[in-house]
């Protein structure tokens, strides 16, 4: 039950930035800072077959480019607890309207609208604009939300998997274009003469690699202490 390295951490938010061979993600991210943010709590969508619609995606965007455009002081430990709170709220009883939740999301979503338009004119798409007027009709009670949607399927949640189940399965055995196919044949290619060039370390060597790479982390430790003083 020992972390290995900071990627087997789970948090629902990680910034990252992509590390070079041998280089700890924290070290990444200290020498050259973030480069993108997972987002890593959002559910599968049953009616999707790759489980995410283009249009959620859009959501998720236009939501944290608005929350990166707010004022964000520090939290505090009580902030902290608060937001754990929170999230187990919106997981248990997000729908119910005594928690709430839907109301504070709905006054939030209200705010997203400038820059809906802002990162439609910058890539020239619509999308983010359906986007936002898709969460304020969710959000306003106009629409159902997914949940709901499941929640209240027509038929058993048996039916209701096999059936999405073969509709995927369906769409995902469709033959490629051709210029997919092939681009998809290159990555492969590329990916294993890429393994066949790597060198084989033999025990001794990987384990000078280990402690070469935990080496650092000490490094890292001490340089922090010194800066603390």
């Amino acid at each position: 039950n020992q972390l290995q390295i900071e990627n087997e951490f789970y948090a629902n938010i990680r910034p990252k930035q992509p590390a070079q061979p041998g280089e700890r993600p924290s070290s990444a991210l200290g020498d050259r800072g973030v480069a993108y943010i997972e987002v890593r709590n959002l559910d599968n969508d049953p009616t999707s077959p790759i489980g995410i619609q283009s249009i959620t995606g859009a959501m998720v965007e236009l939501f944290c480019l608005g929350l990166l455009l707010m004022p964000s002081p520090p939290l505090s430990r009580k902030d902290c607890q608060l937001a754990r709170v929170r999230d187990q709220a919106t997981a248990m009883d997000g729908r119910r309207p005594e928690q709430g939740l839907l109301a504070s999301a709905y006054s939030f979503w209200l705010t997203l609208e400038p820059a809906a338009r802002a990162l439609g004119q910058a890539y020239n798409h619509s999308i983010y604009e359906q986007a936002y007027e898709l969460g304020i009709a969710m959000l306003s009670g106009q629409q159902s939300l997914p949940s709901e949607q499941v929640v209240n399927r027509a038929t058993s949640f048996l039916e209701y998997g096999i059936s999405m189940a073969n509709q995927h399965r369906a769409t995902l055995t469709q033959a490629l274009a051709l210029d997919q196919q092939h681009q998809l044949d290159t990555s492969v290619l590329a990916s294993l003469a890429q393994a066949d060039a790597s060198p084989v370390c033999s025990d001794t060597e990987l384990q000078a690699y280990i402690d070469q790479y935990f080496a650092k982390l000490s490094i890292e430790r001490l340089d922090g202490c010194h800066a603390l003083e």
